[in-house]
């Protein structure tokens, strides 16, 4: 998906369902990249967040902003960091002459002259390629940049903005269904629920069901989406009862998205993968608590110290592969760190 001068963006596969909850932080991108050329912007959440389709409602109005073209590249299928640099090439190209004029760099940084906008959507399986986002900056001085990705790129000059869940009912709240309604995650899951099951309706019977699953579910939009489908076969009473097993249960997502995005359990393994494996065993032992731990618990957990258990929760924090709130208990100064991955048992 690429435009220039004059040229509008083709519509994306996302935008054909509504957007809720987020025009607070697409106005937020959108300020930040009004406000300079030859920035990094990068839009970081926990998979499924929704940072594709912010990203686009974002950008659909910076026409003005970037009078010489906005390129969408999508980076879903490229998992080899020597493949960034000829996909936007490729991107950003208008003719086969020009593709094979010259090195990737400079074809790249060829096209890219003037006040451009880059997206480069997905940007996790080639984290590793990042100085070679940050040379295209160096070499297209009207260039800003646009990525989505789980976590910060960690680049000089970068900015980040973090796209946290859909706001939820909270834990106990005894609310009228035209209060519930208010939450932008259960207005989700009542328009997914109405597209597979259009006379569905929140009542008496239900309401508390779909806030309580909204709230296991943190708010997350491709999990409550999932959830929501199911409504065909299962009353949300029902579901809220397979809440055990959530990660067998929230599967068949849309077919013509990526697969990662078709099932929770897809979604939960593309951050796994991710991980370091130090990173991946802290994450397996920390996975039989519930409701957050402390990091002395997570180091017990663990089998180490403090200090590796500490180090290992703040490179997740940074990664926002958990939600990593660093919250006080009432009673106690030891910080805890809520996990982002549903029990199954």
């Amino acid at each position: 998906m690429a435009s220039s001068a004059g040229q509008s963006l083709s519509m994306h596969r996302l935008e054909r369902t509504s957007l809720l909850g987020r025009r607070a932080m697409v106005d937020q991108v959108q300020r930040t990249l009004r406000a300079e050329s030859g920035s990094l912007l990068t839009l970081a959440g926990v998979g499924g967040v929704g940072k594709t389709r912010v990203a686009l409602a974002a950008i659909r109005p910076l026409s003005d902003r970037f009078p010489d073209g906005i390129h969408f590249v999508d980076l879903g299928g490229v998992d080899d960091v020597g493949r960034l640099l000829p996909a936007i090439a490729d991107a950003v190209t208008d003719n086969d002459r020009a593709r094979g004029d010259g090195t990737v760099l400079s074809r790249a940084a060829g096209q890219l002259t003037g006040r451009q906008l880059l997206v480069l959507d997905g940007f996790d399986l080639v984290g590793a390629a990042a100085p070679s986002v940050s040379a295209l900056l160096d070499h297209c001085p009207g260039l800003s940049i646009l990525v989505t990705n789980r976590w910060p790129l960690h680049m000089t000059a970068e900015r980040v903005i973090h796209l946290p869940g859909l706001s939820f009912p909270p834990v106990g709240a005894t609310l009228s269904i035209a209060e519930l309604s208010e939450y932008t995650a259960v207005q989700l899951y009542v328009e997914r629920a109405q597209a597979h099951r259009p006379e569905f309706i929140l009542q008496p019977d239900n309401a508390p069901a779909v806030a309580e699953i909204c709230r296991r579910l943190d708010g997350l939009p491709l999990a409550i989406e999932l959830a929501a489908a199911l409504v065909q076969f299962l009353e949300p009473p029902a579901l809220l009862a397979q809440a055990g097993h959530w990660l067998a249960v929230l599967t068949g997502g849309a077919r013509d998205g990526p697969d990662h995005q078709r099932s929770l359990r897809s979604s939960i393994d593309r951050s796994y993968q991710l991980l370091a494996p130090a990173e991946q065993s802290m994450f397996r032992r920390v996975a039989v608590f519930t409701g957050g731990f402390s990091i002395p618990a997570a180091a017990a957990a663990a089998g180490v110290t403090i200090g590796p258990a500490f180090h290992t929760l703040a490179a997740w924090s940074r990664r926002t592969c958990c939600n990593g709130r660093p919250v006080a208990r009432r009673r106690s100064r030891s910080a805890r760190c809520g996990v982002n991955m549903p029990k199954s048992s």
